[in-house]
């Protein structure tokens, strides 16, 4: 090799010539100035100024030459000799890399600045932060704290005797030095190296110091003024961007320390396989080196090789560029837009853009052409801008607004998978395998008849799309259509596919290739190509929708906590070391959440709940080793009015969150909810909330559970008696001891006491019950071992089966007589002489009982209700089952009544046909009834506290069908028009007066009625009267207006002479009453007061019918009715607002409501 082809040979020359040596050799052309003299040279070099000090940097370690004195002397004399070497064999892919930089790198930085440069790298699997990169440092240190905090094993820290020089000229004298690995950038650009940590036990800001060495095997250049560190890796240069935040914290930590440690504290990552992680390139096509694809890296070599030869013989899979996608067949699938013909195309108008986005967009449809993605296109209904958006690699990426064509196209409903359970299924599996399809949504081509609908406008023309193009509203389903029919026999075996998204996943290594065989061909079969350089093959763990999924369950995915990590301290107020060790740690343990494990088919899992003031969160629990995994977390912010719930409820509704939340996990395994709180008493109350109520359907949530029952009986001579320990399902316990003051056999009171038990469970709601007895005769012949022979064990035996029947479920079990202590104890005690007199004394054995008081049952609309709520018996039909549920959830049972529970209290009580027949007929025309209409009719039933299904329809026919109402309704004869209203400030201040008449003679003469009706809430006040003189009219206003509701403030009347006169003005005038007078010609001014005469007039007439002189006797009846029905202008009866409560009405008394429950 000759000198000219030597490149170090001829640097090494080159540098000592310009040192002034060898130019004995050196040839100069006679115009150069000629060189000086030595002599000269030296004293000009000698009159040169010295220098003031000696400014060092950190240097020592081992990399410098060694650690001896020899080993140094030869490194320094290896910069001054010509050692003509062989150069290391050149990488292609690392060498002929350009690292540079522009002002677009310092982009985010904020400038002017002086900072250093500080990065986050990972060390041992740990991810640490404040590592300040020194090109001035001749070692890697690693300060103590940060070593500490990686719980390394104490053997690897080797000692170290050479010490450390600062620039001070202080020496330090390192622990020892550790060999850890490090991993400098971001995927895929990363690279790894081993590196040897000096571990120095002194005060800084820093976790860790790279110096020259890990710079140089890196081939790292670094800015300070862009603030990055830039190297090169096998896939383009990698970079570090600086912390420009952490930097200058660490230099006023560094000022302010004060002689502490000010070390902060790392994270620790776990270590997490990426399918991208340990990978090794494969080639798969000889000659052709940049055909290649990534097999996992820690795959046994059997395997490995395996798998290569696999995927060498199956890389016509593969796609190596746009020619080799041939498109799925359109017979197969092809994308429609289904756009809505009523809606009128629209028509972009065209955005103009700069010259470098235009140039983009120029190489970008060069590109789509030539892959015979787009085609020109004229005159297009349906036309759209691009949109250019700036990839984070600082190039451009061209998208097509679609908005306007999306808004036109209905959705598509086609389901897609949900990502936790397909997390969940991939789960516990050994080895996986991610695949990417090749220009997957490309792969698709458009219907014809909707391809010009997708066009665009460039500066170069118009064109439209023959592929699927990204952007479109429905294109996500129909490419989650296309991979459900392609992998419908292996979703959920050994393939998971979400959109574009594509895993193969094997339980066992042995069987992944026979899956990748199943998938491949399938791939095949539908013509669909992979994309080989972001394919990973054979990898025990990978990031899978988000999460990292492993054979060991589902661990936190590190860019999810990237935002904890670099949480910063807050700057607004002053933090101690306390706080600031605090944050650290809550950061450590925030980041570090336990890893989730897949719950196995037909285990049982657990279910914890916490609730705080503005949220709901639960945890799924599995067992395993006595140890308790998570399985899910879910969590919940409450907002408006859900913060205000009650405690008891706001634990409810995290259970109903968790289970609407973990579905599949509820269908699919028996949940043990564990809680301290009675929360299913809560919800099956009988007055729980509605919503409680609706949530415990959806949860099915039975209204009781299992109860226990001991009885016994016991007889004397001349009495009997009866012990019963009831057991509730929460552990409360109920004992009875019942007196039998008759003449008893033993069996007999065995029976009794069965039966009055049964009555307790009954009463307290129960609906499965084991009955424990120690009579073997008893258990035998309720449960059809033993045949009751004797008429009066035949009865009990009937009435018995009878009761149990009202239960769901009751199971009779013999005990012993030592394991019934309980019961028998009480039985005796009953039975005795010395019973005590407050004990309960039955006088008549229970068939005397039931011949004197038969039952007799109809059935109604409330019975499969009544039925369900008591003894939980539904329909065989499941929907007519769960139609049930949701109705007899808005009834409960009350002492044996049914009642619909209302929007507000009171409960309604429930009618059968005959009760609404009678309700009716009373509210209508009984002795406050009033002949309303089917309207104010029915507004007073439920106002009374009544309910059955068909109240509208019942009540209408029902006034339709009342003569009176026929004969003596009043006759519209003008149009409808809007109401005036009419103001009152405050109940009695506004009266109407008029009069009616003349009427009927009455009784003493009567045939006028004087009317007052207060404004505000309706209330009147008539009186009949012989003759309407001025005395008896202001007798009438004192003695019904005033001396019973005060004085009012205005009196509204016509002006006939019995009100428009001097001594009924002198009597207002004196009591501070305005008068107002309505003209003849416009009666409507005192409106309110004819209206009422109407109504009155009305009531006497359907009333009295032929016998009208009797209107002065039935007249308070008349005005009972009025004040208890509903007015519209208020929406309330008038006693409610004179009074604040309703009446009770005749019909309550004979059907009594929970309103008057407790009169």
């Amino acid at each position: 090799m000759g000198v000219e082809e030597c490149v170090a040979l001829k640097e090494q020359i080159e540098t000592l010539i310009r040192q002034g040596k060898l130019q004995k050799y050196v040839s100069r052309p006679t115009n150069t100035r000629p060189a000086k003299p030595p002599a000269q040279r030296e004293q000009a070099e000698h009159n040169r100024p010295g220098p003031v000090g000696e400014i060092r940097t950190i240097v020592g370690g081992p990399t410098s030459g060694g650690t001896s004195r020899a080993s140094r002397k030869a490194y320094a004399r290896q910069a001054h000799n010509i050692m003509v070497v062989q150069r290391p064999p050149k990488n292609i892919r690392l060498d002929d890399q350009i690292i540079s930089f522009s002002e677009e790198d310092a982009r985010g930085t904020h400038q002017p600045h002086d900072d250093a440069l500080v990065i986050t790298i990972n060390i041992a699997g740990f991810t640490t932060r404040r590592v300040m990169v020194d090109n001035g440092s001749s070692a890697d240190i690693l300060y103590l704290p940060a070593y500490q905090q990686m719980r390394l094993d104490k053997d690897k820290l080797r000692p170290m005797d050479a010490p450390l020089v600062g620039f001070t000229g202080d020496k330090v004298c390192p622990v020892g030095i550790v060999t850890l690995p490090i991993t400098v950038g971001t995927h895929p650009k990363t690279i790894s190296k081993t590196v040897d940590f000096l571990v120095v036990n002194c005060p800084s800001a820093y976790n860790a110091i790279i110096g020259r060495p890990t710079l140089n095997r890196l081939r790292a250049v670094t800015s300070t003024y862009h603030l990055l560190l830039k190297f090169p890796t096998e896939h383009g240069i990698g970079e570090v961007r600086g912390d420009q935040i952490a930097a200058r914290e660490c230099y006023l930590a560094s000022l302010g320390s004060g002689g502490q440690n000010q070390t902060m504290s790392i994270e620790e990552q776990k270590i997490l396989v990426k399918p991208s992680g340990e990978l090794d390139t494969v080639e798969l096509e000889d000659g052709q080196p940049e055909r290649t694809t990534k097999v996992g890296a820690d795959l046994p070599p059997e395997m490995k090789e395996s798998l290569v030869q696999f995927l060498k013989d199956n890389k016509d899979v593969f796609a190596w560029s746009h020619e080799d996608m041939p498109g799925i067949n359109p017979s197969i699938i092809s994308h429609k837009l289904n756009v809505d013909p009523s809606l009128r195309p629209i028509k972009q108008k065209r955005r103009v853009f700069a010259p470098e986005r235009n140039n983009a967009i120029m190489e970008e449809v060069d590109k789509l052409l030539a892959a015979n993605f787009i085609r020109e296109v004229y005159y297009p209904d349906w036309l759209a801008n691009v949109v250019m958006v700036k990839k984070s690699t600082g190039k451009w990426r061209m998208c097509v607004d679609f908005i306007d064509l999306n808004k036109a196209c209905p959705k598509d409903s086609f389901p897609l998978p949900r990502i936790d359970q397909l997390v969940d299924s991939t789960a516990g599996h050994k080895l996986l395998t991610f695949m990417d399809v090749f220009s997957g949504y490309n792969q698709i081509v458009m219907d014809e008849d909707d391809q010009e609908k997708t066009s665009f406008i460039t500066s170069r023309g118009l064109f439209c799309y023959k592929v699927m193009p990204f952007g479109l509203k429905n294109a996500g389903a129909t490419y989650q259509r296309l991979m459900n029919r392609m992998f419908h026999d292996q979703i959920g075996r050994n393939v998971e596919v979400y959109v574009d998204d594509m895993l193969v996943k094997s339980k066992e290594e042995d069987g992944h290739l026979d899956d990748l065989r199943e998938t491949f061909q399938t791939l095949r079969k539908y013509q669909m190509k992979l994309n080989p350089s972001k394919c990973a093959f054979g990898v025990y763990s990978g990031k899978f929708l988000g999460f990292m999924v492993s054979q060991r369950g589902i661990e936190a995915n590190p860019d999810k906590i990237k935002a904890i990590l670099e949480m910063q301290p807050p700057k607004n107020t002053k933090e101690t070391d306390e706080c600031q060790q605090a944050f650290e740690e809550l950061k450590k343990y925030l980041m570090e959440p336990p890893l989730l494990s897949p719950s196995k088919q037909g285990e049982e899992l657990y279910l914890y709940l916490v609730v705080s003031p503005t949220a709901v969160n639960s945890a799924l629990i599995r067992e395993e080793e006595r140890r308790q995994l998570p399985v899910y977390y879910t969590s919940r912010a409450l907002r408006g009015a859900e913060e205000r719930y009650p405690p008891m409820e706001k634990l409810a509704f995290a259970l109903v969150t968790a289970a609407r939340k973990l579905r599949p996990y509820f269908q699919a395994h028996t949940i043990v909810l564990l809680t301290n709180h009675p929360l299913r008493k809560a919800m099956s109350k009988p007055d729980a909330a509605g919503r409680l109520i609706q949530w415990s359907i959806e949860l099915n949530v039975e209204q009781t559970s299992k109860w226990t029952m001991n009885i016994d009986g016991s007889s004397t001579k001349d009495s009997g008696g009866i012990g019963v320990v009831l057991k509730s399902p929460e552990g409360d316990t109920i004992k009875q001891a019942v007196r039998l003051q008759y003449p008893t056999t033993n069996n007999e009171a065995e029976y009794e006491a069965l039966l009055t038990g049964l009555e307790m469970a009954k009463a307290l709601g129960a609906t499965e019950l084991d009955v424990l007895s120690d009579s073997q005769l008893v258990v035998g012949q309720v449960n059809g071992d033993y045949e009751a022979k004797e008429g009066r064990m035949q009865r009990y035996l009937c009435q018995a089966r009878h009761q149990i029947n009202q239960f769901r479920k009751v199971k009779l079990t013999r005990i012993p007589r030592e394991q019934n202590t309980e019961a028998d104890q009480l039985a005796k005690s009953a039975s005795s002489t010395t019973a005590d007199d407050k004990m309960k004394v039955v006088q008549q054995s229970s068939l005397q009982t039931a011949e004197m008081n038969p039952v007799h049952t109809e059935n109604s609309w409330m019975t499969p209700i009544i039925s369900y709520l008591q003894r939980g018996t539904l329909p065989d039909n499941r929907h007519e089952a769960r139609r049930l549920k949701v109705r007899a959830s808005r009834f409960l049972m009350l002492q044996g009544t049914l009642y619909k529970r209302g929007f507000s209290l009171p409960y309604l009580r429930c009618l059968a046909p005959d009760e609404a027949s009678y309700v009716m007929r009373e509210i209508h025309e009984g002795i406050c009834g009033d002949h309303s209409g089917a309207r104010a009719l029915q507004r007073k039933i439920v106002r009374d506290g009544y309910y059955w299904p068909s109240m509208k329809a019942d009540v209408c026919q029902f006034v339709q069908r009342c003569d009176k109402c026929q004969r003596f309704a009043n006759l519209l004869h003008s149009p409808p028009t809007e109401l005036v209203p009419m103001t009152a400030p405050w109940p009695f201040a506004q009266w109407g007066l008029d009069i009616m008449g003349p009427l009927p003679i009455g009784r003493r003469q009567l045939k006028f009625l004087v009317v007052a009706i207060d404004y505000f809430t309706k209330w009147v006040e008539a009186e009949p009267l012989a003759t309407i003189t001025e005395r008896n009219i202001q007798n009438f206003v004192w003695k019904a207006v005033i001396c019973r509701f005060g004085i009012p403030r205005v009196l509204v009347s016509d002006n006939g002479k019995q009100f428009d006169n001097p001594r009924f003005r002198q009597f207002s005038q004196e009591l501070g009453i305005h008068n107002h007078y309505s003209s003849p010609g416009h009666p409507q001014a005192n409106g309110q007061v004819e209206v009422t005469n109407r109504s009155l007039l009305k009531l006497i007439k359907t009333r009295l019918e032929g016998a009208k002189g009797l209107w002065p006797e039935e007249l308070p009846s008349i005005l009972w009715a009025y004040r208890t029905t509903v007015r519209i202008p208020t929406g309330e009866t008038p006693f409610r607002m004179t009074f604040g409560s309703e009446a009770v009405i005749p019909v309550e008394i004979g059907l009594t409501t929970f309103a008057n429950f407790s009169i």
